[in-house]
């Protein structure tokens, strides 16, 4: 009897077992199921470079920043978001195996994006340093495709890693003196909001960049005052603007150009002449007076047909979007009038438009032993003289001196039939005025001479002194008697040099100023095109350090045509090698 209990409760026991079997029979497969789907642990060893035109700031090489891999650093890999795990090179250089476990779904065809050094980044507070940008804000991708999986082991092919960030090293001077900016802090944004501040989540975030707290420090790091390395990303044919705050002073500084690009994966040097911000005055609310320079610098705005600029001996003005018309005003003064020493900057991407009154120049220079400087580069200036130079002198007097550094420079010495001036010099004819030596050292000039008058030199019956034009595009014309270069008709001009460091100079002899109203039966030109007018004299013509040059001279470094119009009137025209 108990061999047949026995017998029942194995028989209950093994149907319970069998029972409870069946019941977890669906549970195992479904534990086998999510087995399936779970990450798996896989190895990536893969080869890859960062490029040949790179920006990882490890040291300078002339001007490409070296580049290479080090064991220490991490490579991030993702998959559609996902954080899949990391890489490490295997050996220091340019090129290195990568290598590390990842864990994930990891299929053949799926596409890995490598992020070195890190997922999000955040460009904000560089300290201006390329130590700085090594340790903190390089950053590249690369997207690869998992070619085969063999087991745990991923095989893809070499891969090279693309920077998403340009590096650009700004050396800023102070644009009035020249002197390197002992800079605190320094902003740059863009116009269009395109500048990348940081990746957060793979998105960008856009706004504008600010390094604060340089110091000397950064200067010694750098190799120089006024040099800030900055990580940028997202410039692109865009309008850039640098507000830079100088140490101990606090005087802002203010630079704006347009149609900027900084590639990413490239390594630019960009010198950045900065006008300092300053007070502001607007020629529409009254005259403007501009003391001799203390410190402080003054910007001029705005519009006006009755108001005009002074300044002073030692003066400083920075033109921005100034217009002056003063040709049918009781106001009986130059749009803008030098009682002494003066400079004038033009102001990057702006266009200054100046008229004068009968007798006066656009620009009237100081008295004799006195400088009129103007300094520009993208920055236009048109200059209209009326019986006056479009730069330069009025009525009779002897007046300074004039020199050209840059700008885009339009200057006629005649609006109307009749009215007298050179383009660059001299102003009402037979005035007994005299002006001293014009130096153009760069710049883009056009000078219209005005009747009977030079586009550079002087008018009719008045004298000018030397004329040297060592750089820049110069196109000078005369008017009708007159040389483009030189003196106008009875006129005198003194040596006149032209150096092989010029971009090109055109000088035209009697050409009618597109104003002017003439007789086309007018004869034929007769006189010098770089020299004396009709019944005028010069002194010595210098071209390419050649003395009393002429058409036929070995010019070394210079090419020389003429050509001529269906009036006779000839064109030289100068370029360099």
């Amino acid at each position: 009897m108990k061999k047949i209990v026995s017998m029942i409760q194995v028989l209950a026991i093994l149907l319970m077992a069998a029972i409870v079997m069946t019941a977890c029979s669906g549970s195992d497969d479904n534990i086998i199921n999510e087995q399936s789907s779970n990450p798996k642990a896989y190895t990536l060893s893969i080869q890859a470079s960062k490029g040949s035109t790179t920006t990882r700031a490890l040291s300078l090489d002339g001007k490409t920043l070296r580049t290479t891999w080090a064991t220490t650093e991490n490579i991030y890999v993702t998959k559609e978001g996902s954080n899949l795990g990391t890489l490490s090179p295997q050996t220091d250089g340019a090129t290195a195996i990568l290598k590390g476990n990842l864990m994930g779904d990891i299929s053949v065809k799926d596409n890995l994006l490598l992020t070195f050094p890190r997922v999000d980044i955040s460009y904000l507070s560089q300290n201006g340093t390329l130590q700085d940008i090594a340790e903190k804000y390089d950053y590249a991708i690369a997207t690869v495709e998992v070619s085969a999986v063999n087991g745990t082991n991923i095989t893809c092919d070499d891969v090279t890693f693309d920077n998403q960030q340009a590096i650009v090293k700004f050396v800023l001077k102070n644009k009035v003196t020249g002197n390197p900016i002992d800079a605190y802090s320094i902003n740059i944004g863009s116009y269009s909001n395109s500048i990348v501040r940081s990746i957060v989540d793979g998105e960008p975030v856009k706004g504008d960049l600010t390094i604060n707290n340089l110091s000397s420090t950064t200067w010694s790091a750098n190799g120089g005052t006024g040099i800030v390395f900055m990580a940028l990303r997202g410039v692109s044919n865009d309008k850039i603007e640098l507000l830079v705050q100088e140490n101990n002073t606090n005087i802002l500084y203010h630079y704006i150009r347009e149609n900027v690009t900084f590639e990413n994966g490239k390594f630019y040097v960009v010198t950045v002449e900065l006008m300092p911000e300053s007070e502001l005055k607007y020629i529409s609310s009254g005259n403007v007076t501009i003391p001799a320079f203390n410190g402080t610098y003054y910007y001029v705005s705005g519009s006006t047909t009755n108001n005009y600029i002074t300044m002073k001996d030692g003066a400083v003005v920075i033109l921005r979007d100034v217009s002056i018309n003063l040709e049918g005003s009781s106001t009986n003064y130059a749009p803008i009038y030098c009682e002494g020493n003066a400079t004038i900057f033009i102001d990057d991407g702006t266009t200054n438009t100046l008229s004068a009154k009968s007798g006066n120049a656009g620009i009237q220079i100081g008295p004799s032993g006195k400088t009129l400087t103007i300094n520009g580069k993208t920055g236009i200036l048109n200059t209209t003289g009326y019986n006056g130079a479009g730069i330069g002198t009025g009525r009779g007097g002897d007046y300074g001196n004039i020199v050209i550094n840059g700008g885009v420079i339009n200057a006629s010495g005649g609006s109307v039939s009749n009215s007298y001036g050179a383009g660059i010099g001299g102003g009402t004819a037979y005035s007994n005025s005299t002006c001293g030596n014009i130096t153009i050292n760069g710049g883009t000039i056009t000078a219209n001479g005005g009747w009977l008058s030079a586009g550079i030199g002087s008018s009719s019956g008045t004298t000018c002194g030397d004329v040297i034009i060592n750089g820049g595009i110069i196109v000078a014309n005369g008017c009708n008697h007159a040389a483009g270069i030189g003196s106008g008709l009875s006129g005198h001009c003194g040596d006149i040099t032209i150096g092989s460091g010029i971009n090109s100079v055109t000088a035209t002899t009697g050409i009618i100023n597109p104003d002017l109203v003439i007789d086309e039966d007018t004869n034929p030109v007769s006189w010098d095109v770089i020299g004396a007018g009709n019944s005028g004299t010069k002194g010595v013509l210098t071209i390419d350090n050649i003395t009393n040059a002429t058409e036929e001279s070995p010019f070394e470094n210079l090419n020389f045509v003429i050509s001529k119009d269906k009036r006779n009137n000839d064109t030289w025209t100068i370029t360099h090698k």
